[in-house]
């Protein structure tokens, strides 16, 4: 398994200006700033335990539900990019592989890749 995550904890304004989509970062959110070591301590504790229900067979059908939950793009309509193609259609979420699922042309397709990126359309 392979995991990435990316995550802006203090972000200068005047560089993001740059940056064309909706962000934003742990400072501008929280009272405090968190200490980097207390947030790196959190974020592996739940990847082990996140990594330990993929271990005991349960995959990403756990996740399914809590993923549309908290789906922003969740019926939206969007551009997916990757390397050799782009694509639009409407985000309908993931399937319980964990592959996004588009709607292209009527047709709902599984998209599996490790570097894509969606936009909203």
């Amino acid at each position: 398994m392979i995991i990435g995550v990316g995550l802006n904890v203090e972000m200068d304004e005047a560089f993001m200006t740059q940056v064309d989509q909706p962000w934003t970062d742990l400072v501008s959110r929280l009272k405090s700033r968190p200490s980097r070591n207390f947030i790196l301590a959190e974020l592996t504790k739940e990847l082990i335990e996140v990594c330990q229900l993929f271990e005991d067979g349960h995959g990403m059908k756990h996740f399914q539900y809590q993923w549309q939950a908290h789906d922003v793009l969740f019926n939206q309509p969007v551009t997916v990019s990757s390397v050799s193609q782009q694509r639009q259609g409407v985000a309908r979420g993931i399937d319980q592989k964990g592959a996004l699922l588009l709607e292209e042309n009527g047709e709902l397709v599984a998209l599996h890749g490790g570097e894509i990126s969606v936009r909203r359309g």
